[in-house]
């Protein structure tokens, strides 16, 4: 059986994604306070699907809510992104731009 874990916007997770707290988050019988925008690096999953298990430079072994976590900008598949985009593009990206000198973004030839 395949779990599907989904952060708070849809975003599905996977083993070893980075994710940042939506919110400011008080542990569990600790003092500890988790600020909005922390972000957690290296997350493994669990048998619920509702949960992640990760660590912190302040806490180790916590266990948190899926519905508190966004998945943390920079982790997208390159493969995913690669594949949708314009033939010219993924050709200039790939190093094959014709001869092209300059920007193309500031119109240059």
């Amino acid at each position: 059986m395949d779990i599907k874990v989904r952060d708070s916007n849809g975003a599905e997770l996977a083993e070893g994604d980075s994710v940042t707290l939506i919110k400011d988050l008080k542990l569990k019988g600790s003092s500890t306070v988790l600020k909005r925008g922390t972000m957690i690096r290296n997350i493994h999953l669990t048998d619920n699907d509702d949960e992640i298990e990760a660590r912190t430079d302040k806490v180790k072994g916590l266990v948190l809510r899926t519905e508190f976590l966004r998945k943390a900008k920079g982790t997208i598949d390159p493969h995913i992104v690669m594949a949708g985009l314009d033939p010219a593009i993924h050709a200039f990206l790939a190093g094959h731009h014709e001869g092209r000198r300059g920007c193309p973004a500031q119109g240059r030839a």
